[in-house]
C-alpha cells in the first residue's frame, strides 16, 4: 500500500473569515475562502520530494516574490519533465501572478509622469561621473574567431548556451500594451526589464514600481534607441541612426547615460561606437560594438563611470550580439563568431535603483516554506489528502492568497476523477528512428493488394481544399500555431491546451480513442477520461543532416496519426524542401503502442497529409510545391508501398467514404478513387 504524504495532524478548526478586499492589480483572495472552516495543522514535517533543480529553485523564487524568475525556472522544469504536476501548478500560479502585476502596471501607467530625457549633445560629453561603481574593469583578448553560416544564430546560442536578452513582450509582467501600442522590444536584465516603445522607455522589476522615460527629444535628434538598461540611478541607452556615418557627418551611434531622476545627460560616448542592439554592462565597464556594411567594424569597451573609450578591437564584420558566460565574451557578427577572454570574472552590473512597492517585501518563514514544499510533493504524488493538509498549513500562515487559490484549484482537480490528466500518463520517449525505409522484421504474407482506380476528377475552383466549418468529434481537427492551443467550440472542455509547454495542434479521433498532438512533438492516446500514454517523438523530428541555411525549417513535426489494434501509425510531415534535408522527410512509421518499438518505416516522401486506413492498407499522400505529388497505397503489415498514383499538386486532405471510396483534395483538384 502506498504511504500517503499526510504528515501533519489536524488539531482543531478556526472560525470562518470574511475575505479582505482585493488590492488593485495585486494578489486576490478566493471569494470562497472564508465560507468553509479550514483545519488548523500542527508543525510542518517536510515531505520527501525527488529533487528537480529548476522546479525547486522556481518554487523558492515564487515564495520570495521573484515571480518573473520563478516563471522562467518553472518553464524549464516543465520542459524537462512534462509529468511534473508540481512544477506545472506553480508555473501556472506564477503566470497568474504575473498577469495580476500586468494589470497593476496598466493602472499605474495611466497616471505615471515619464522622466523627459534631455536632447543628446551628439558629441563626446562628460558632465559628471557615475558613482559609486565596482572597481573591476573589463579588458578583452581574442581567443578565437570562426566563420559562421549567417543564418545559424540559433545554433550559436544553443552550442554556447547563451540566452538572448530579448524576451516576448506578452511573456513579462511590466509591459503594458495599452500605454502606447505594443513595445518594439523587451530586454531582460538581471534585476529588471526594459520595454522599448516609440517615444518611451518603461523599466520595472519584481516588487518594483514602473519608471518611464520620454525619449521624444532623443528621437527628434534623428536617433532610435535599440538598447537600454538601468545601472544604479542611471539610464544607459544605445542610440543611433540606421545608415552610413557620412549621412550624418559622423554624428551617429552613441552610448548615452542619463540621470534617472531628472533625465539630464550624465555623459555621452564618442560617436560611432554602438550599432549593435546588445551591450554588456559588467562591473565598471560597458562592452559595445559598431559596424555598418562597408564601414570599419569594432568592439569597444567604455568606462561606465565616464563613457570614455578604454579599448577598441577590430572585427571583420558588424557585431550583432554580445553575450557573457563565465570569463568569456561571445560576439556574433554578420558572418564571424568571436570568443574573447576577459582579464577576470565578468562581474554583475550594479543593481537598478527602482522604487520598491511598500507591500513588496516577502518574508517567508521556515514553516510556510515547508508547507509549500509539501504541497509540491503532494501534487507530484497526486495525494489529495496531503495537499489539503499543506493548504491548511499555508492558509494559517501565508498572506499569498493567489498561492492558496491555485493550490485549491489543484485540490479540486485531483478530486474530479473524470477529469483528463495527461500528466498522470506514462511518457515514452521514442528512440531515434532510421532515416530510411525499414521493413517489418516478420511481416505476414499478403495474398493480394488493392489498387486505386480514379473514378472522378474535377478542378478545385476554390484553389484550396475544403475544411470543416465547425468541430465534429468524429473528424480530425487541426489548430493553427497562432491559436495557442485554443479549443474549438464543441470540443471536450477538459482537453489540456498545452503539454510540456507545447500547444495543442490537433485532435484526431481514432476508433474508440482520441489522439492529441502537442507542438508536433508529443502525441497523447486518450480513451474516455483516461490518458493511456504520451509519446515523445522529438527524435523523429530532426533529420540527421540538413542544409544549415534551412535548418530552422527542417523540423519534421507529427502532422497526423492513427491508432489501430495496438499499433500507432504516425506521419512526420515537415516544412522544408526535400532537397534541403537530402530527401530524408515525409516518413510514415508504425510503432507498437505497448513498448514504443518501431515496427516498420516507409520510404521517405510518402506522407505529409492526413491519411486513412482501409482494412490492411493505408492511403497516404505526399507533395510539396515543385516536388512530385503522389497518393500512395501502403501495406499496414510491413510499410511496403504497393501503389503510387501521381496527382497534379500535393494532397491536402484524404478521406474514406464508405468502405472503398477514397476522396482526395489537392490545391488544384478534387479526385475520387475506388479502392479495388
Amino acid at each position: 500500500m502506498r504511504v500517503p504524504l499526510l504528515l501533519a495532524l489536524v488539531v482543531g478548526c478556526t472560525p470562518a473569515r470574511t475575505p479582505s478586499p482585493r488590492p488593485l492589480g495585486g494578489d486576490a483572495r478566493s471569494t470562497s475562502e472564508g465560507d468553509t472552516p479550514r483545519a488548523v495543522v500542527g508543525p510542518c514535517v517536510e515531505a520527501k520530494l525527488s529533487p528537480a533543480k529548476n522546479r525547486d529553485d522556481g518554487i523558492d523564487a515564487y515564495l520570495d516574490g521573484r515571480v518573473s524568475v520563478a516563471a522562467d525556472m518553472l518553464d524549464e522544469a516543465v520542459r524537462s519533465d512534462p509529468r511534473d504536476r508540481a512544477a506545472d501548478a506553480f508555473r501556472r500560479g506564477a503566470e497568474k501572478k504575473l498577469e495580476a502585476r500586468r494589470e497593476r502596471a496598466r493602472e499605474e501607467l495611466r497616471m505615471i509622469s515619464p522622466v523627459v530625457l534631455e536632447t543628446p549633445p551628439l558629441a563626446r560629453t562628460s558632465k559628471k561621473t557615475i558613482a559609486p561603481l565596482p572597481q573591476s574593469k573589463v579588458k578583452l583578448e581574442k581567443e578565437s574567431e570562426k566563420k559562421n553560416l549567417i543564418t545559424d544564430s540559433a545554433d550559436w546560442e544553443k552550442r554556447n548556451q547563451l540566452a538572448s536578452p530579448y524576451v516576448p513582450p506578452d511573456r513579462v509582467a511590466p509591459v503594458a500594451p495599452s500605454l502606447r501600442d505594443r513595445p518594439r522590444a523587451v530586454l531582460k536584465h538581471p534585476d529588471h526589464l526594459v520595454a522599448l516603445y516609440n517615444g518611451l522607455i518603461l523599466a520595472s522589476g519584481d516588487g518594483r514600481r514602473s519608471v518611464a522615460f520620454d525619449t521624444t527629444r532623443v528621437e527628434a535628434a534623428g536617433l532610435s534607441i535599440g538598447f537600454a538598461q538601468i545601472v544604479g540611478g542611471t539610464l544607459i541607452v544605445q542610440a543611433g541612426y540606421n545608415g552610413y556615418a557620412k549621412e550624418r557627418a559622423g554624428k551617429n551611434a552613441y552610448i548615452l547615460a542619463f540621470d534617472g531622476g531628472s533625465g539630464d545627460i550624465v555623459w555621452s560616448s564618442d560617436p560611432l561606437v554602438a550599432t549593435s542592439h546588445e551591450a554588456l554592462v559588467s562591473g565598471g565597464s560597458i562592452v559595445t560594438g559598431y559596424g555598418f556594411t562597408a564601414e570599419p567594424d569594432f568592439l569597444y569597451i567604455l568606462d561606465l563611470a565616464t563613457g570614455a573609450t578604454e579599448q577598441k578591437i577590430s572585427l571583420k564584420s558588424a557585431p550583432e550580439a554580445i553575450r557573457a558566460k563565465g570569463d568569456r565574451v561571445f560576439v556574433r557578427t554578420y558572418d564571424v563568431d568571436y570568443v574573447f577572454k576577459s582579464n577576470g570574472p565578468l562581474a554583475a552590473p550594479p543593481p537598478a535603483n527602482l522604487p520598491r512597492y511598500a507591500d513588496a517585501t516577502t518574508t517567508v518563514d521556515a514553516e510556510t516554506r515547508c508547507f509549500a514544499r509539501n504541497a509540491a510533493a503532494a501534487l507530484k504524488e497526486r495525494d489529495r489528502a496531503a495537499l489539503k493538509v499543506a493548504i491548511d498549513g499555508l492558509a494559517a500562515r501565508s498572506k499569498d492568497h493567489q498561492l492558496l487559490e491555485f493550490l485549491r484549484s489543484e485540490e479540486a482537480f485531483l478530486a474530479d476523477e473524470r477529469r483528463l490528466d495527461l500528466t498522470s500518463a506514462p511518457l515514452i520517449a521514442l528512440a531515434a528512428p532510421p532515416w530510411e525505409a525499414m521493413p517489418a522484421a516478420q511481416a505476414p504474407r499478403t495474398t493480394s493488394d488493392p489498387k486505386l482506380v480514379k473514378v472522378r476528377s474535377a478542378k478545385n475552383e476554390g484553389g484550396v481544399p475544403t475544411r470543416l466549418p465547425v468541430f465534429s468529434p468524429d473528424k480530425p481537427w487541426f489548430i493553427a500555431p497562432v491559436a495557442k492551443g485554443a479549443l474549438p467550440p464543441g470540443a471536450r472542455a477538459d482537453i489540456p491546451r498545452s503539454y510540456g509547454l507545447e500547444d495543442l495542434r490537433a485532435i484526431l479521433p481514432s476508433s474508440s480513442k482520441v489522439l492529441l498532438v502537442y507542438g508536433g512533438r508529443y502525441l497523447a492516446i486518450v480513451r474516455g477520461d483516461h490518458a493511456e500514454r504520451v509519446f515523445d517523438l522529438e527524435l523523429y523530428r530532426h533529420p540527421p543532416k540538413a542544409n544549415p541555411q534551412w535548418k530552422e525549417f527542417a523540423i519534421q513535426d507529427v502532422t497526423f496519426a492513427q491508432e489501430l489494434e495496438g499499433v500507432l501509425y504516425v506521419c512526420n510531415g515537415g516544412g522544408s524542401y526535400a532537397k534541403e534535408v537530402y530527401g530524408k522527410k515525409g516518413f510514415l512509421s508504425a510503432i507498437e503502442v505497448a513498448s514504443g518499438k518501431l515496427l516498420w518505416r516507409s520510404p521517405p516522401l510518402t506522407c505529409n497529409a492526413p491519411f486513412v486506413v482501409s482494412g490492411a492498407h493505408i492511403i497516404s499522400g505526399y507533395g510539396f510545391t515543385e516536388e512530385p505529388d503522389f497518393v500512395f497505397v501502403v501495406r499496414r503489415a510491413d510499410g511496403t508501398i504497393v501503389q503510387r498514383v501521381p496527382v497534379d499538386t500535393g494532397p491536402e486532405t484524404i478521406t474514406l467514404e464508405g468502405a472503398s471510396r477514397v476522396h482526395v483534395e489537392t490545391y488544384g483538384s478534387i479526385i475520387d478513387f475506388e479502392l479495388r
